[in-house]
């Protein structure tokens, strides 16, 4: 089964781990270790990745605003495709 994840209001502080809590990181292994096929989306900064290593997939939207999520609806759907790279 597939669960996602949709991590918003992020803050730019990697002292604040982004504002990703441990108890997201924890939920991520937990599902993961019941066989969950996990999908993050981060709306907010790429750097936040090592965070969240753990899912299957990672979707970095970078913005948290309406654009952002019609966008990754459209990749999850399948109407688009993700083609872009990281630049970290």
């Amino acid at each position: 089964t597939d669960v996602v994840l949709a991590i918003t209001k992020m803050h730019k502080s990697k002292k604040q781990n982004f504002g990703i809590t441990q108890e997201k990181i924890d939920e991520i292994k937990t599902l993961k270790a019941a066989g969950k096929t996990v999908t993050v989306i981060l709306y907010g900064s790429p750097y936040a990745i090592d965070l969240v290593k753990d899912a299957d997939r990672i979707i970095v939207a970078y913005e948290d605003d309406a654009a952002a999520q019609e966008s990754v609806q459209q990749l999850l759907a399948g109407f688009t495709r993700a083609e872009g790279t990281l630049p970290i």
